[in-house]
């Protein structure tokens, strides 16, 4: 199943001769409901999951126009190679603003891509870089194992549902009562401890805050009857987005609390 993803943001803009020309088109690029300016706030719009199509949009052409070409490029630490047949058109009128279409391949790990878009010749035209990083989708699968384990026990406290929504959708076994007696039991809390009118829940606990003030923090402290975990984090809209920086940063919760 392909999830398709639209970009707005601005890229980085280059001129062939190392000068960012004034008549350069914009291009937009949004995911997950950011927008950002890439090279300025980062590269938090260009994180997506592998087999998705990214749409990239030149908001309008240049005044010099000419034709131009779009390819993906697949890139590595020793080498960059073109992903072909991967952006639709992969020439187009660069007098005009243009939707591009890139088909992202699956991805087994981490991957960097980039489109590369140019308009006229190799020496005056001028070249825009979007950065692209693809991730695989079994981010979720050391939590899957871990609650699939008959020897353990995921519970789920969530009133909005907004957790508890995203693990549905990724087959995440859990349960929003009382679990059987098994060997471990993990309580995911959507809520600050300090909200809580009942007390801690037996086992291992993490609770989900997202109280984040200055840079989010998660805490965790172990003890013989079992580990509590804070974590001041805002990360249930990227879940609910399908960002997988938040799946990524979700189960690296996960796993400082579980081993």
């Amino acid at each position: 199943m392909k999830h398709a993803w639209k970009i707005i943001a601005m890229a980085a803009l280059l001129a062939s001769s190392g000068a960012l020309a004034a008549e350069t088109p914009d291009v937009a690029v949004k995911a997950g409901g950011q927008s950002c300016v890439a090279g300025v706030d980062g590269d938090v719009c260009s994180h997506f999951f592998g087999a998705s199509d990214v749409t990239v949009s030149i908001v309008g052409g240049a005044k010099d126009c000419a034709p131009s070409r779009a390819v993906l490029m697949q890139m590595s630490t020793r080498l960059e190679a073109p992903v072909e047949g991967a952006v639709t058109p992969a020439e187009f009128d660069g007098c005009k603003a243009q939707e591009l279409v890139v088909h992202l391949p699956k991805v087994t790990n981490e991957t960097e891509f980039r489109v590369n878009i140019s308009s006229g010749d190799a020496k005056t035209g001028k070249v825009i870089l979007v950065p692209l990083k693809a991730y695989p989708r079994d981010l979720m699968n050391p939590l899957k194992t871990w609650a699939k384990d008959e020897h353990f026990s995921l519970v789920v406290k969530d009133k909005d549902g907004r957790l508890t929504g995203f693990l549905d959708r990724n087959d995440v076994v859990y349960s929003t009562g009382a679990a059987s007696a098994k060997t471990r039991k993990l309580t995911i809390v959507v809520a600050d401890p300090e909200d809580m009118k009942e007390g801690k829940p037996e086992g291992d606990v993490l609770y989900l805050t997202e109280k984040v003030k200055d840079m989010p923090l998660v805490s965790v402290e172990k003890t013989a009857q079992g580990a509590t975990a804070i974590a001041n984090i805002k990360i249930l809209d990227g879940l609910s987005a399908d960002d997988p920086l938040a799946e990524k940063a979700f189960v690296k919760i996960f796993t400082m609390i579980s081993k």
